[in-house]
């Protein structure tokens, strides 16, 4: 399955939106002149989505690097293939079984409770003049849906990773041998180690500065996290010039947080001197999973993955049930075919959303600012 483009902004630009251009202004639309959507073939799952501004808004540009594996592409049964800038290390077959988001379809990230499977893979940029081979980023955005059987929080010890941001395979550790042991920073999102229990307030990595994640994470449920960092560019280990996390599910809106981290990255000096380079160079989605030596069984799925690097990487929409970002109880991202400062072109994913009667775009630009879009009479 080949993986959606990561074109600059100045390629996509250029392409000729072809459904737009031809339907003669077919299909159905809303909003205002200010923020307007149109749907060319309809609104509905896998049709393309055109959102405009009259100049009332400045969309700015897209991400510059972003990644769709795209489970929902592939049949029950089916094995995830590699792309350029995908990597699967670990794999099991897609599964359609309800337990996805987008398409019905999902991988799982793993599973000791029953047939067993263990699932892992990673987004990166190949720069074959770069730390490791890979293109370093200082500003990164990722999202995944999580969910497991019954939708049944899960207690007890555990050793969970859903997502890991790391510069090097095994850079998150300087117990490690150099060069894999001595790179940067990495931060593991939604975190339970060395046998704690499920779920942390932290978001934290094996060396460095832990930064907030909201109260109360813990694995179960179906939930959908979003992860955005922007580092200090004049210094990287300082602060975050911006940060955002945020979790979604249906029993309690989105819970988030918005804002720099009080604290730096890192302040151990020994550590500032072992550092090669301060940034990411890949995100693993899924990352790593742990029973704990079998003190407990477990089954967990992932869904709806997407990553992007680089400037703009935390520019997407989302298809949510609530025009307030707390309140909304369902978030699905959609799939980005083009971004210009006054005209966005995705492909809309409905996923549990009931378009006609709750569907919100929640429209993220790059520079943090939400445009709630109804698409409710559509």
């Amino acid at each position: 399955m080949t993986l959606t483009s990561d074109s600059p902004p100045s390629v996509l630009s250029s392409r000729a939106l072809s459904l737009a251009l031809g339907q003669g202004g077919g299909g159905i639309e809303g909003g205002t002149a200010a923020l307007s959507w149109r749907a060319p073939n309809g609104l509905a799952d896998g049709n393309t989505l055109i959102i405009e501004t009259d100049g009332s808004y400045n969309f700015g540009n897209g991400p510059q690097y972003w990644f769709w594996p795209g489970f929902e592409g592939y049949s029950a049964g089916d094995s995830v293939g590699n792309d350029s800038y995908y990597q699967v290390t670990k794999s099991s077959p897609i599964i359609d079984s309800g337990y996805g988001l987008i398409g019905g379809k999902s991988v799982t990230a793993y599973n000791n409770a029953g047939t067993p499977a263990d699932y892992k893979a990673t987004f990166s940029v190949p720069d074959a003049s770069a730390l490791n081979g890979k293109k370093v980023f200082q500003e990164v955005f990722f999202t995944y849906t999580q969910r497991v059987p019954n939708d049944t929080e899960l207690a007890g010890p555990g050793n969970q990773k859903p997502a890991w941001l790391m510069l090097g395979d095994r850079g998150d550790n300087f117990d490690y041998p150099a060069p894999d042991g001595s790179e940067g920073h990495d931060l593991y999102v939604i975190n339970a180690t060395g046998g704690g229990p499920w779920g942390s307030a932290q978001i934290a990595g094996n060396n460095g500065s832990s930064v907030p994640s909201p109260s109360g994470w813990t694995i179960g449920g179906f939930n959908t996290d979003q992860f955005f960092c922007k580092l200090n560019a004049a210094d990287p280990l300082a602060a975050p010039d911006d940060y955002y996390v945020s979790r979604t599910g249906t029993s309690f809106g989105t819970e988030s947080v918005r804002g720099s981290p009080n604290t730096p990255l890192d302040t151990d000096p020994g550590h500032v001197a072992l550092y090669q380079a301060f940034g990411w160079d890949r995100v693993k989605l899924p990352a790593y999973y742990d029973d704990r030596s079998g003190v407990r069984p477990q089954i967990v799925h992932q869904s709806a993955n997407y990553a992007a690097f680089g400037q703009n990487a935390w520019a997407h929409v989302d298809l949510c049930d609530s025009a307030d970002e707390g309140l909304a109880g369902k978030r699905v991202i959609a799939r980005p075919v083009s971004w210009v400062p006054n005209r966005i072109e995705v492909v809309l994913n409905a996923g549990h959303v009931d378009i006609h009667n709750e569907g919100v775009l929640q429209i993220r630009l790059g520079n943090g600012t939400l445009l709630p879009l109804s698409l409710v009479g559509g």
